[in-house]
């Protein structure tokens, strides 16, 4: 096996632990919500779910990690490894839910010219596969486009990314 399937396998077992954490989460806040169903539905209970204040912790016990937190280890250690970013587009795209901290930090990436390609085809990537970030990765696009600062490549790059990203 070569680095790569290594690789596939590796991120694969990845997106196993972030499906768990994502459904134990949501299984734990029902519980305790004694939100089970019994009373309203599964669909009634789904729909009444808050899924950002349960996976960004903002209600959190103390004594359990949050999927935030978990995605937050995930990029200390992809970082410290120094793993190809396309490797991350592959992770954001195959997770359930892509944590807000991960738009920031991608939004991070786009400021800096040596990572800012591929934070923009990663924000590109995440609009067009996920229904869920589309609103998140838009708004990113808008405000660096139309206020980038003084930095006018960013504003460019990000206009050019997309017009590429269409045709």
């Amino acid at each position: 096996t070569g680095p790569t399937e290594e690789s596939a396998a590796a991120l694969g077992k990845l997106v196993e632990l972030f499906y768990a954490k994502f459904a134990t989460d949501i299984a734990r806040w029902q519980e305790a919500s004694d939100r089970t169903g019994k009373a309203l539905g599964a669909a009634a209970t789904a729909a009444k779910t808050p899924l950002h204040e349960i996976l960004e912790g903002l209600h959190k016990s103390r004594a359990v990690f949050t999927y935030a937190e978990l995605f937050q280890m995930f990029v200390d250690e992809f970082t410290r490894r120094d793993v190809p970013r396309r490797e991350l587009r592959t992770f954001l795209n195959e997770i359930p839910v892509v944590p807000l901290s991960a738009f920031k930090m991608l939004e991070l990436q786009c400021q800096q010219a040596v990572s800012r390609k591929m934070a923009l085809l990663t924000v590109l990537s995440l609009i067009e596969n996920k229904p869920s970030c589309r609103w998140h990765g838009l708004h990113l696009l808008f405000r660096l486009a139309y206020s980038g600062g003084e930095d006018k490549d960013v504003r460019f790059d990000t206009i050019r990314r997309s017009e590429e990203r269409r045709v």
